[in-house]
């Protein structure tokens, strides 16, 4: 037994076991930190994706008033009684497109010696580009400011979460500095790189929408309902996201910047998570080691994947 504990590959083994159950150790205690931040994140996302989606029904419905479907369906059923004048040529019924801009007023004169009903139906047709369209239904500057007025909230107080945990390891005594300029730095830099992805990429879906609902010849409650389906699929499945990847930010650069305010950390480690939803990025990246305060990437670099045929 005492030769077999002194051959250096058991040591070896031994070793590794140690550091990895220490590590699968420190993986679940960052989970576990990150989800009340999680579901904070989550929430707020949902909860402004919901007033989003008012604001734009609300907007789209003063853009096409509803009267103008149940007075176009009367008018349908007296199509026989029914004389139109127009100032814009080939209109057959509002609206013309989504993107028209278009005001029914019936005009009704009963003429009761010959039984005729008269309906006068003005356009006015003002055609828009579609992002112009997007642009009116809702006002993005406000959603980039409730963004960023929550980033700064939450932020710090992932950061200060973790970090505290990682410093106390170290026991050295000292606490973890939260307004300390680098620290401060990184959070102005991230709610501004979040508040803006968050709603250029918001914009961009629902620009998409539209244009697909155009493009498909789509009236108005087609578009509603496409609309719908977007913020349904954005507040289940794009706010895990959004709220995971900024957890998960901030959680790592208050490790980071606690490892650099320790003065004894003078490496990190790549270590990644243990399910089956690991990607062949984080896969290669597995064990690499730099410097703090380095990045593992710089814009415009590339990262060369050993097994191409590993994927999500």
């Amino acid at each position: 037994m005492s030769l077999i504990l002194q051959d250096p590959q058991i040591h070896s083994y031994i070793a590794q076991q140690i550091i990895k159950a220490r590590y699968d150790d420190h993986e679940d205690a960052f989970i576990d930190a990150g989800r009340p931040f999680e579901r904070k994140y989550r929430l707020k996302m949902r909860e402004v994706f919901a007033q989003q989606l008012d604001e734009i029904m609300t907007n789209l419905q003063a853009f096409y008033p509803k009267d103008v479907g149940h007075l176009n369906t009367k008018v349908r059923k007296a199509s026989e009684f029914i004389t139109m004048t127009f100032n814009y040529e080939n209109v057959s019924h509002p609206p013309l497109h989504p993107h028209c801009r278009c005001t029914l007023i019936p005009v009704i004169d009963l003429k009761s010696t010959h039984g005729r009903i008269k309906a006068v139906l003005r356009f006015e047709y003002k055609p828009i580009e579609t992002k112009a369209l997007d642009d009116f239904l809702i006002d993005w500057t406000k959603y980039r400011i409730v963004y960023n007025e929550f980033g700064q909230l939450m932020l710090p107080l992932i950061m200060a979460d973790w970090a505290m945990q990682e410093i106390e390891t170290f026991e050295l005594g000292i606490s973890f500095d939260v307004l300390d300029p680098n620290v401060q730095s990184a959070i102005r830099a991230r709610v501004n790189r979040f508040s803006d992805s968050v709603v250029n990429e918001t914009r961009d879906q629902l620009h998409r929408t539209v244009n697909q609902s155009i493009q498909a010849g789509d009236g108005i409650p087609q578009l509603e309902k496409k609309i719908r389906l977007l913020y349904a699929d954005m507040s289940k499945y794009r706010a895990v996201r959004i709220a995971r990847t900024e957890t998960i930010w901030g959680q790592n650069e208050g490790a980071e910047q606690s490892y650099i305010q320790s003065g004894v950390v003078e490496q990190k480690e790549w270590w990644t998570a243990r399910d089956d939803r690991l990607c062949a990025w984080c896969a290669e990246m597995q064990g690499k080691r730099i410097n703090v305060g380095q990045n593992y990437f710089n814009l415009g670099d590339s990262l060369t994947i050993a097994n191409p045929e590993f994927t999500e």
